[in-house]
């Protein structure tokens, strides 16, 4: 599966991103939203991931609105949301915005990697 990942934590990102390619993933990690819109500029015309895992809080913006904005393009595209418990309605109330949810994952930080690694596995019409 080729993965976006999206973490400004650079231990967590290292982290997530290895245990991930441990299991086989292709995974492209991203410390900020321009990271990932430009990996995914560069993979549009080839090989776009299979889901992208995105921390909501970044520090040049919010995951869920690059969530909203990007979905479209991508539509087959699974999406794992991470967010802290402070801020879950504001994930749910903003992912309001999109026609459909489906395929879209909201989880509260900190995940354990062996639920993130259950979440990619799992069949996306489940959760």
């Amino acid at each position: 599966m080729r993965i976006l990942l999206v973490e400004d934590d650079e231990e967590l990102r290292y982290e997530m991103g290895e245990y991930l390619r441990r299991r086989k993933q292709i995974v492209t990690a991203c410390g900020s939203l321009m990271e990932a819109r430009n990996a995914l500029a560069e993979a549009a015309a080839g090989a776009p991931p299979e889901a992208v895992v995105c921390d909501s809080n970044l520090p040049d913006g919010n995951g869920v609105d690059f969530c909203v904005e990007t979905r479209p393009r991508f539509a087959s595209c699974r999406w794992i949301l991470m967010s802290g418990a402070h801020d879950l309605e504001q994930v749910e109330s903003k992912l309001s915005a999109l026609p459909s949810q489906d395929g879209i994952l909201i989880v509260e930080k900190p995940i354990s990697m062996r639920h993130l690694s259950q979440l990619l596995e799992s069949d996306p019409a489940k959760g």
